[in-house]
């Protein structure tokens, strides 16, 4: 199945989220920070279901309840009706904490979600490569580019570059 542009614009978008929740989550985490990475992850997580549902033609029947929940079932039921997407109990609990945040100010378990960052980001690159065949380490905005000699220009220019703390615009 060719991969769309949007769906690899949408995955590096959730990928840079994911990015800065997992570079900073401190040693001794406090609750606004981890607060902070649970709604920053959950809403990378349901950027790449929903690219992903797009994307296998799996998405919520109900167009009006496009939430992170409601992408699970119809991904299964189009490419394993027997078993679940994995790390559905995992975004449930992170669902859970999240709503219970945003609408009662209940803030999340600092222990539980300590590395919800880095535990999405596990989730979320694993669906990448079992739904659309895509390495999300491996993702960068050469995949966007379709001209194969530019894309050589591209990734010559990277190498290049010399290595260094700083980030480019076009860096990983």
């Amino acid at each position: 199945m060719p991969i769309a542009p949007e769906l690899i614009e949408q995955l590096l978008v959730a990928r840079s989220i994911l990015e800065r929740v997992r570079t900073q989550t401190p040693s001794a985490p406090d609750r606004h920070t981890v607060a902070t990475n649970v709604l920053l992850a959950h809403d990378a997580a349901e950027l790449v279901l929903a690219a992903i549902a797009n994307h296998l033609g799996a998405r919520p029947a109900d167009r009006n309840k496009t939430f992170l929940m409601n992408y699970f079932d119809p991904i299964q039921k189009k490419r394993h009706p027997k078993t679940e997407v994995k790390g559905k109990r995992f975004f449930s609990q992170l669902n859970d904490a999240r709503n219970g945040f945003k609408h009662n100010g209940n803030f999340p378990d600092t222990v539980q979600f300590a590395q919800v960052g880095e535990n999405t980001y596990e989730y979320v690159s694993n669906w990448c490569a079992k739904y659309a065949g895509l390495a999300l380490d491996d993702l960068d905005y050469s995949a966007l580019l379709h001209d194969e000699k530019l894309k050589l220009t591209y990734r010559q220019a990277k190498t290049l570059l010399p290595r260094s703390n700083t980030k480019h615009y076009w860096s990983n």
